[in-house]
């Protein structure tokens, strides 16, 4: 099946465009490493992947409130840098996911997906896996909207028998 046919000048623009803001997600991306470090994302209470669903969360409910209450100029943030910090957020999740991200353990052979991947794993009587759980605490009420709290638990999952 052939692909609808784009101008070849607005494709091409659009192609510049497109790598122009890759190289500076790239290039933010890179330089906060450096600064972080993998560990930040790799021990995140409750997982990688939890712990980037709470980063680009926040990042969404900040871009939320300042559409919903017309904010033009926000303090410290611009929604350029709102938008490129979630940009950024979807890659290192691209990166946990594959196994890729530096400071998993045994990141090339699992998924990642959650504690119920080590579950599946077959592993030695002796070895003890510990996991986070994240578990609702309360539930407040924000701009009439229910917004639940949660807390992370740290449980030790045995041999399994």
């Amino acid at each position: 099946m052939n692909s609808p046919h784009i101008a070849d000048s607005g494709y091409n623009q659009l192609r510049k465009d497109v790598d122009v803001i890759l190289n500076q997600l790239r290039t933010l991306l890179l330089r906060k490493q450096q600064d972080y470090g993998p560990l930040n994302i790799s021990l995140a209470p409750g997982g990688p992947l939890n712990g980037l669903r709470v980063r680009m969360f926040d990042k969404l409910q900040r871009f939320s409130h300042i559409v919903e209450t017309n904010n033009d100029t926000p303090n410290f943030e611009s929604l350029e840098d709102t938008f490129i910090d979630l940009a950024n957020y979807a890659i290192i999740a691209l990166l946990v996911q594959r196994g890729q991200w530096e400071g998993l353990p045994n990141a090339k052979s699992s998924s990642l997906i959650g504690p119920t991947d080590s579950l599946s794993r077959p592993r030695s009587p002796e070895v003890s896996t510990q996991f986070h759980q994240v578990v609702p605490t309360e539930r407040t009420m924000v701009r009439g909207r229910r917004v639940g709290r949660t807390r992370t638990k740290s449980l030790e999952q045995g041999n399994g028998g």
